[in-house]
């Protein structure tokens, strides 16, 4: 819904003295709500459903009547709705029904997953699905997209009425270039706060520690395995992107880069989940070698982000992810109050662990926040796509989650000059020249462990 937002209504200019409607079918707040999306003194949000609760502004005495006038809303919306309703058909022409001429309708359906009764669960939808509804109820259907991660597999349509003027190709050019500046904003706002000390915040709380420098940790990753191409994911000032000795790409949706970079440096400025939609494809050509993820400090963007580079990974790529040991709980809050601060990217080992045990994990003390060193990827792997949602959901689930005391102590953690990282980076190095396969160089690793007791 947010891609949605972003696409289509971030570029739209509103009236100032009025402000859009919108209307969301099945509203209830059970597990989370779209409401925020839609800024409050832009929209004006209406959420229907079929009893009172969190989120629901207006109790349908009939969910195959809306008690609204035809034309009444900018925009509708509806997500995880469809397929708890026996005639989905009649639901879909009351929204059109309410939708003005010029308006969008974003509507969200599962493709798959598990039986989910509210109280019913009726259906699961494919793409021609969606077609067929846009030429049954004479409406055009704009864009049509699936989400590959499971267990849903969310179909995603945008729909607007026959009459409407399809967008033409500036239309879109210029709401892609509209979410790319609501990215940026939304992640700046959250991530990036004011550095001056908070008040009541302890001094220990902003300390740091490890057994020697991340830089030059990854400068020693760049120059002993110098990968054909780089990927930085959190570019910020361009200080490790600066590293970069062959090709690199670099992500931030609000660069502010004062360092040279080398020539073959490329960055592009959004989020790495646009990245990856968008992208990836043309802009990681023939796979990622190293890669090092310094991005949004949650754990469920950090999952994404593995997820995407894994897509791309060639088979002696070697992926660095940076703050996995916070040195204070403080620091460890999913909301930043600390200079200092990790976020809950530690969450991360313990769910790699137990969904992907195929993966090699190194965990590295080195300051300020030690460094997790993953390898061993399979792109045509789903063990996480798979279980996304879940996984997503268990992972952001606390606001301040209690940091185990081993993740504090960085218990098991090697350091930097450990006999075992050289020879971990030799054997990549080794499979890179014998140009081995995916499968080769993961059951090399595997004996890798074994030998190693990792």
């Amino acid at each position: 819904m947010q891609k949605c937002y972003d696409r289509y209504l971030a570029a739209r200019q509103v009236e100032p003295d009025r402000r859009w409607v919108v209307v969301e079918i099945g509203s209830a707040d059970i597990n989370g709500s779209y409401r925020a999306i839609f800024p409050s003194r832009t929209f004006h949000y209406v959420g229907c459903d079929c009893a009172s609760g969190p989120g629901v502004d207006l109790v349908l005495d009939d969910p195959y009547r809306l008690p609204l006038q035809n034309a009444y809303a900018d925009v509708v919306i509806s997500g995880q709705m469809l397929e708890h309703c026996e005639f989905f058909w009649l639901a879909f022409g009351e929204m059109l029904r309410i939708l003005k001429p010029g308006g969008d309708l974003f509507l969200i359906a599962p493709s798959s997953g598990p039986i989910h009764a509210h109280p019913v669960d009726c259906y699961r939808f494919y793409p021609d699905a969606f077609r067929a509804l846009a030429k049954h109820s004479g409406c055009q259907l704009i864009e049509l997209w699936s989400d590959d991660r499971g267990p849903w597999n969310d179909l995603v349509g945008v729909f607007r009425h026959a009459s409407a003027p399809p967008p033409s190709a500036a239309e879109i050019a210029g709401n892609l270039g509209a979410a790319g500046d609501a990215y940026r904003s939304r992640v700046i706002a959250r991530q990036r706060i004011n550095l001056k000390p908070s008040s009541g915040i302890p001094p220990e709380a902003e300390a740091t520690k490890g057994a020697g420098p991340k830089r030059e940790l990854l400068r020693h990753l760049h120059e002993t395995l110098r990968p054909q191409l780089y990927l930085e994911i959190g570019v910020r000032r361009g200080h490790s992107l600066a590293l970069a000795q062959g090709s690199a790409v670099g992500i931030d949706p609000a660069p502010d880069v004062t360092m040279p970079l080398p020539a073959g440096a490329v960055v592009y400025p959004e989020t790495s989940d646009r990245f990856f939609d968008h992208s990836a494809q043309s802009a990681l050509g023939g796979g990622v070698d190293l890669a090092f993820i310094d991005g949004m400090h949650h754990a469920e963007n950090v999952l994404r982000d593995i997820m995407g580079v894994e897509c791309h990974a060639r088979p002696n790529a070697l992926v660095a992810v940076d703050d996995i040991f916070p040195n204070h709980p403080l620091q460890a809050e999913r909301c930043r109050r600390t200079r200092a601060w990790c976020g809950d990217v530690w969450k991360i080992m313990g769910c790699l662990a137990r969904y992907r045990p195929d993966l090699l994990l190194l965990r590295l003390d080195v300051e300020p926040a030690g460094l997790l060193l993953v390898a061993g990827f399979e792109p045509a792997h789903r063990g996480l796509r798979d279980l996304y949602n879940p996984i997503a959901r268990s992972l952001a689930k606390h606001a301040s989650p209690v940091v185990p005391v081993e993740i504090l102590a960085r218990e098991g953690a090697l350091p930097p000059d450990d006999e075992r990282v050289a020879s971990l980076l030799a054997l990549l190095k080794e499979l890179e020249r014998d140009r081995a396969d995916h499968a080769t160089v993961r059951s090399r690793l595997r004996s890798w462990r074994v030998t190693h007791r990792v």
